[in-house]
């Protein structure tokens, strides 16, 4: 490979991405969703009360065969536990930043040390990931509880919730505390 193809590669690369996109953008923007679900979707909006005409047009692009019912609530489900997951991974990344807080202020030698500013990004990657993780796991948490009580009838019974889970202390030393509802 000569300098002239490693100057272009990055140009080949965005317009083979532009390429594709372009190809695919007129099949997506074509597509409606399948007859019979608009009933659907008006009865769970009037149950729910949520408004849900952007995952009607999902819905409609994906030109998925299951019921709309159940493409929300896959989708719903979905998003909920990408939140749960940015939740945890900011849990992960917060122990790091500690870690590397505590080990960078030591009086050890210098070689190898994570150095502050290696804490205080993570510490903000941490901040970054609750935040996000904990608007998708909240609001699509609360969505799936709206569907769930207007389609399967759940109300507030019939299945076990975890209401809370955090590390505690306790006279002997610490623990992990996990509230749940029934």
């Amino acid at each position: 490979m000569n300098n002239t193809d490693r100057r272009f590669a990055p140009v080949r690369l965005a317009g083979s991405v532009l390429l594709s996109a372009a190809v695919a953008l007129p099949a997506v923007a074509s597509a409606a969703p399948p007859p019979g679900q608009e009933e659907s979707r008006r009865d769970l909006e009037a149950k729910t009360k949520l408004d849900l005409s952007r995952e009607w047009a999902a819905y409609g692009q994906d030109q998925d065969p299951e019921p709309f019912a159940d493409y929300l609530d896959r989708r719903f489900r979905l998003r909920r536990d990408v939140g749960r997951g940015l939740v945890m991974a900011g849990g992960v990344t917060f122990l790091a930043g500690a870690f590397a807080l505590i080990y960078g202020l030591s009086d050890l030698p210098d070689r190898g040390r994570p150095s502050k500013v290696t804490g205080y990004t993570l510490a903000g990657i941490t901040g970054g990931l609750w935040l996000v993780g904990g608007i998708l796991w909240g609001i699509n948490g609360k969505r799936l509880d709206k569907l769930e009580t207007a389609v399967l009838g759940f109300g507030g019974r019939g299945r076990v919730r975890l209401q809370t889970a955090a590390p505690i202390l306790l006279p002997r030393g610490a623990g992990f505390g996990v509230s749940l509802a029934f």
